[in-house]
């Protein structure tokens, strides 16, 4: 059963990159949206381990996880359209923390960013 559905998984994964490829070079209408890649930070504790990173850093990490999760030869990153970047308890994190994690994770500074609390 379990490599039954790894071969599932794995065929929705090369589907998902062919349909990605097909948008690419122009043969799926542009309106079509993608969610390529996604990652998360683990769950930190009050003064854990985590502590000494802020929300921002550890965003850049997360970031920097999806993109790896993705071949740039399909997406480089400068090609990314947006970043949507979830943070909870923004306090104290300064303006656009979606920006900031885009930013240190060497995403194009044009790209827009949006903070979903």
């Amino acid at each position: 059963m379990l490599i039954k559905r790894l071969k599932l998984i794995k065929n929705m994964s090369n589907n998902r990159l062919n349909r990605i490829g097909q948008h690419l070079n122009g043969s799926i209408h542009d309106k079509d949206v993608y969610i390529v890649s996604m990652a998360r930070t683990a769950t930190g504790s009050f003064n854990g381990s985590l502590s000494k990173y802020t929300a921002c850093e550890l965003g850049s990490i997360a970031i920097k996880g999806a993109l790896n999760k993705i071949s740039s030869k399909i997406i480089h990153k400068d090609n990314i359209d947006e970043v949507f970047f979830g943070n909870v308890m923004s306090a104290n994190l300064g303006q656009a923390p979606a920006r900031q994690a885009a930013l240190l994770a060497n995403i194009n500074n044009k790209t827009p960013c949006t903070t979903i609390n």
